[in-house]
């Protein structure tokens, strides 16, 4: 709802240099989430590892910080750079929990 939210915001009030905030929010709060959910669903042994845990965990830190600053960032406060770039770091590290997650376990679950 956030990211539609977003995305209607700043089409009303032709914000369109803030397009990256829509962007990222259905990126990392619904699509990156859906995927994963799925995967773990599918496949448990992935989700009750500590990989599992760790990406968990990395995503729901990652993400709102890295959402929170490039809102910052986008809209003339140059001093979030910093915090984005912490919160990309994060989230990057997530996606390669992951992905070590899915070979490890998803590979010996077939």
């Amino acid at each position: 709802m956030l990211g539609v939210a977003a995305g209607i915001a700043i089409g009303a009030t032709q914000h369109f240099e803030l397009h990256p905030i829509h962007a990222h929010i259905n990126l990392l709060g619904w699509a990156v989430p859906a995927i994963v959910g799925l995967t773990y669903t599918l496949f448990p042994r992935a989700a009750n590892s500590w990989l599992g845990l760790a990406q968990f965990w990395l995503h729901n830190i990652g993400a709102p910080l890295m959402l929170a600053s490039l809102t910052f960032f986008l809209t003339g406060h140059p001093g979030a750079l910093s915090f984005l770039e912490i919160g990309e770091l994060i989230v990057a590290l997530g996606v390669v929990a992951y992905l070590l997650n899915v070979f490890v376990y998803v590979g010996r679950s077939n």
